[in-house]
């Protein structure tokens, strides 16, 4: 990994990994849930500790494809 943990998942996110429906459209809440979860992961697997948050109304359309 040559980015830190949240810039590569935040990429991985805007890459269509985050679409929980698959629809098509990447919401708020999907962003938030899929960092939430990647990121956590991904830094306790590495016994260190990272929280996301992101703040907004989680039905927002961020982009779509």
């Amino acid at each position: 990994m040559k980015h830190g943990i949240f810039s590569f998942y935040l990429m991985k996110a805007l890459e269509g990994d985050a679409d929980e429906n698959n629809d098509g459209k990447l919401t708020s809440g999907e962003l938030q849930r899929y960092l939430s979860e990647m990121v956590g992961r991904q830094a306790m697997g590495l016994n260190r500790t990272q929280n996301t948050q992101l703040f907004g109304d989680a039905d927002r359309v961020l982009m779509t494809r």
